[in-house]
């Protein structure tokens, strides 16, 4: 098993605290299954295994103190899936939303893009979305599933008028942000930003949309639960997944039986050193990481995997800020401590 490296004890550092003690804890808490699988294998001279290649051992039906039934589980409260936990409501399913923080967690930061929508419409804007497909694509490195890229120049509009629709019934407005002219990087004006209204006050531009979401769901019939990380997908006999297996904040499993089917929607792994190292290294050059909560560590990708699930190819495409935090940094130049440039300011 590999051993915390000065690069990785110098990253955590430079992170946060929180990133060295995390980096303690992992070596002195007490072994998971994983580790202990990974311990076997080094004894016997073999490779060792990643976190999410050792599968754990199912929990036990006696270890289970309660079971709850529904249709359409949503495992992870983000933009995501709190959006899909409203979808799932309206539509008709009995549904129910696991979260394992206290809160929701909104990475969205107030709105999200569409090739089409009656707001780009009121401003005269019209795009040609077959070649913007096509740039998509190429920005993608030809990587991506054209299907599913298709599906969402297919869908946004009629998307994005459903979401002006419920912000402007709770009081925010939407700006459109201007895009790019550059013959390197062209970039259309596509992305709607929501704000203002009573949910907005309560909350933070980068959440208020998700805590709109699941105001909206709540009206709809959807159940939240917070607190309630997921550990393992259930399974039938010939594999498919037929719920998950939480743990609540006293311990005890609960299991969820969803009969129409399990949503995963459990965020990045930026703060998972093992998989940044396997797949998406490139991530290990910048100082910051982008989510400023630490949950999003790859437990949903090691769920999917142990039930069989695959993953693409590295490298992973990555969403780095390495300016951090800035508000505004305008036409400058961006140096590291040693006073070298590490990145190109256009993005």
């Amino acid at each position: 098993m590999t051993g915390i490296s000065r690069r990785n004890l110098l990253k955590g550092a430079a992170f946060s605290a929180a990133g060295v003690a995390a980096l303690g804890l992992a070596g002195c808490a007490p072994q998971t299954e994983a580790t202990k699988a990974e311990a076997g294998l080094a004894e016997t001279g073999e490779t060792a295994k990643h976190t999410w290649e050792v599968k754990p051992e199912p929990i036990a039906a006696d270890q289970i103190s309660q079971t709850v039934d529904t249709e359409v589980l949503v495992i992870g409260g983000g933009y995501s899936g709190s959006c899909c936990a409203l979808s799932a409501a309206q539509n008709g399913a009995k549904t129910i939303l696991v979260e394992k923080d206290a809160v929701l967690n909104g990475h969205g930061v107030g709105g999200t893009g569409a090739i089409a929508s009656r707001a780009l419409d009121d401003l005269g804007l019209k795009f040609d979305k077959s070649l913007e497909m096509e740039r998509w694509v190429s920005t993608c490195g030809n990587r991506c599933r054209e299907s599913l890229v298709g599906k969402w120049f297919r869908e946004s509009e009629r998307c994005m008028n459903w979401f002006l629709d419920m912000a402007e019934a709770n009081g925010a407005n939407c700006m459109v942000t201007v895009g790019s002219n550059s013959t390197v990087h062209p970039e259309i004006a596509c992305y709607h930003f929501m704000s203002g209204g009573p949910i907005f006050e309560e909350h933070t531009m980068a959440d208020f949309v998700e805590y709109m979401f699941e105001a909206e769901a709540l009206k709809a019939g959807a159940e939240f639960v917070y607190e309630m990380p997921a550990v393992q997908l259930v399974q039938d006999e010939p594999g498919k997944v037929t719920g998950a297996i939480c743990q609540n904040k006293s311990g005890e499993y609960v299991q969820y039986n969803a009969s129409k089917g399990v949503v995963l929607a459990t965020g990045d792994i930026s703060y998972n050193d093992e998989y940044i190292d396997a797949f998406a290294p490139v991530a290990n050059r910048v100082f910051t990481r982008l989510c400023s909560d630490q949950g999003n560590v790859g437990d949903g990708h090691n769920m999917a995997a142990w039930a069989g699930g695959a993953f693409q190819e590295g490298p992973w495409p990555t969403m780095m800020h390495p300016q951090a935090a800035a508000v505004f940094h305008g036409p400058f130049l961006f140096v590291n401590p040693d006073g070298k440039r590490f990145m190109n300011e256009a993005t």
